[in-house]
């Protein structure tokens, strides 16, 4: 039984995350939450945070081995990592969730769309 590649269940996995990240984030914004119920959607958050943070260690890992192609996935997951994490810190404000919105780049990151976009401001 072979392994599949993590590279090939990334795509899906990342688009699984972000949905339910902005979900919880909607959720947050709700009325009426107790302190048990944001206290778990934020450890959910803080979840694929993780999750994001440990695919941007490998997005790293793999950057050493091969220099094309990997420029767009890795500022697309630093932006995933350090954006929330900034809004977190630095942000007061209930509305720092909605800074997990950058999520929304990470089932794209391995598209196609990026290096055609690259090309065309380099052009």
């Amino acid at each position: 039984m072979s392994a599949v590649p993590f590279s090939k269940i990334s795509t899906p996995l990342n688009a699984l995350f972000a949905t339910i990240g902005l979900l919880v984030v909607a959720a947050l914004t709700t009325q009426g939450l107790t302190g048990q119920e944001r206290l778990v959607f934020e450890l959910l958050l803080a979840a694929i945070w993780l999750a994001y943070v440990l695919q941007l260690s490998g997005t790293l890992l793999s950057r050493r081995r091969r220099l094309s192609g990997g420029m767009t996935a890795l500022v697309i997951d630093l932006l995933a990592v350090l954006v929330p994490a900034a809004a977190f810190l630095f942000i007061g404000s209930r509305d720092r969730d909605l800074y997990c919105a950058i999520w929304l780049l990470k089932p794209l990151r391995d598209s196609t769309f990026f290096r055609l976009l690259a090309k065309v401001v380099a052009n």
